[in-house]
C-alpha cells in the first residue's frame, strides 16, 4: 500500500497560529521565534507591478522631513512608478475594497484600532518601569532617553484615542472611560515636559535620587502608574502583572504578543485585498518580518522587506538625509568616501549592489576612481 505523500503545512501553521493569537498567548509567543515554516513561494524582492506590495519600514525613515527633504513624497513617486496602483502608510489602508454601499470613511482601517492602542499601553508600560529605575541608578541619560520617549508614546496614544472619539476609526472596539483616560494623557504630557526640563539639568547620581523622592516626580510616577492600569480589558487579555512585578523579559513578551497580533492581522487583510488591489502598502519592519518568520507565503501579494526597499529606492533617490542606517551609513567608510554627500554622487553611476559585493576596500576604492 502506498504511503501518503505529507501535504504541505504552510498554510495550515498560519491559520492555525491565527486562530491561537485571540485565544491562547503562549503558543502566539513560540511562534514568534520559530524559523521560516515554508518554501517563500511567488515573493520578490523587489516591487512588482500590478500587484499589492506589502514594504516594511522604520517609521522614523520614511517620514524624514527636513531640510528641503520629504522622503514620504519621493517613496509615493517611486512606488507609483514601479508597482502603480496606490501609495499607503501603514495607518491609510482600509480593511476591505469601497463601494457604493459602502463609502471608505465608513470602512474600519486594515489596523486594528484596538491593538495600535494595546500597543501604546505596552510601550508605556516599558518606559515607565525604565523610568524610576534610571533615576535610582543615577542613569541620567537613560532617564532623559525615556521621558522623551514617554513623552512621544503618550502624544501618539492620545491622537488614537481623540480620533476613535471624533469617530474617525469606524467599525472598533471602543476603549472604555476613552475621555478619563485623554484627561490623564493630558496631565502626564504636560508634567512630563516639566520633568524633563528637571531631569536635564541634574549633574550627578545623588541628585537623580534626590529627586527621584520629590513630590513633583512622585505625582508623575504615580498617575503614569494610574495610566498604566486603568484600561483593564487590556490587562487581562494580556495578564499584564503588577506593575512591582514586571522585568525587561516579561514586559517585552507582552509587546511581542502585541505586535504579532497586529502582523497577523495585516497578513489577512493583505491576503484578501491583494486579489484585486495593486499598489504599495508601508508597515512596519517587525510585522513583516512577523510574516517571514512564520512562513504565511501568499501569491495575492509580494512582501518586501525594508532593506530590499531601500537598496532598490536609493537608487533612485540618493539624498544623503536619507542615508540613516545600515548599510549604507557604514558604506562610504567601507569604500574610501568621506561623507554621504560623496555616495550619493557616486551611487547612480555604480549602484549599491556593485559597491556591496567588493571585497576589498583596495578594489573599492579602485572602482570609485
Amino acid at each position: 500500500m502506498k504511503s501518503k505523500t505529507p501535504r504541505s503545512t504552510q498554510g495550515s501553521i498560519g491559520h492555525n497560529i491565527q486562530r491561537q493569537s485571540f485565544t491562547s498567548q503562549a503558543p502566539v509567543l513560540a511562534w514568534t521565534l520559530a524559523p521560516l515554516a515554508a518554501p517563500w513561494v511567488g515573493q520578490h524582492s523587489k516591487l512588482v507591478k500590478d500587484k499589492l506590495n506589502i514594504v516594511g519600514e522604520r517609521h522614523d525613515e520614511s517620514g524624514v522631513y527636513c531640510k528641503g527633504l520629504d522622503r514620504r513624497r519621493d517613496e509615493q513617486l517611486y512606488s507609483l512608478s514601479k508597482a502603480g496602483g496606490k501609495y499607503w502608510q501603514e495607518c491609510e489602508f482600509r480593511a476591505r475594497e469601497a463601494t457604493k454601499k459602502e463609502p471608505e470613511h465608513q470602512i474600519p482601517f486594515a489596523d486594528p484600532f484596538h491593538l495600535q492602542v494595546d500597543q501604546m499601553y505596552s510601550y508605556i508600560l516599558k518606559e515607565h518601569h525604565f523610568l524610576k529605575t534610571f533615576l535610582m541608578c543615577g542613569k541620567l541619560e537613560s532617564a532623559r532617553s525615556c521621558i522623551v520617549k514617554l513623552i512621544n508614546l503618550m502624544w501618539s496614544l492620545h491622537s488614537r484615542l481623540d480620533c476613535q472619539q471624533n469617530g474617525l476609526y469606524p467599525g472598533t472596539t471602543s476603549i472604555k472611560g476613552c475621555s478619563k483616560v485623554l484627561t490623564s494623557l493630558i496631565v502626564l504630557q504636560n508634567q512630563g515636559s516639566i520633568i524633563r526640563q528637571t531631569i536635564h539639568q541634574l549633574k550627578n547620581a545623588a541628585e537623580a535620587q534626590t529627586y527621584e523622592q520629590t513630590t513633583q516626580f512622585q505625582a508623575f510616577y504615580q498617575e503614569l502608574t494610574n495610566l498604566c492600569q486603568s484600561n483593564q480589558d487590556w490587562i487581562a487579555k494580556y495578564d499584564i502583572p503588577r506593575p512591582k512585578d514586571i522585568t525587561r523579559q516579561n514586559i517585552n513578551e507582552i509587546i511581542m504578543k502585541v505586535v504579532l497580533e497586529r502582523s497577523l492581522a495585516i497578513h489577512k487583510v493583505a491576503e484578501q485585498r491583494g486579489q484585486t488591489t495593486r499598489g504599495v502598502w508601508k508597515i512596519g519592519e517587525d510585522h513583516v518580518q512577523d510574516i517571514k518568520r512564520l512562513g504565511l507565503a501568499s501569491t495575492h501579494y509580494n512582501l518586501v522587506t525594508r532593506e530590499e526597499f531601500n537598496r532598490e529606492f536609493l537608487l533612485e533617490y540618493p539624498k544623503a538625509g536619507y542615508f540613516v542606517e545600515e548599510p549604507y551609513k557604514s558604506l562610504c567608510n567601507k569604500i574610501g568616501l568621506t561623507s554621504h554627500q560623496d555616495l550619493a554622487k557616486k551611487a547612480k553611476r555604480f549602484g549599491f549592489a556593485r559597491l556591496l559585493t567588493k571585497r576589498t576596500k583596495k578594489k573599492r576604492q579602485k572602482v570609485m576612481m
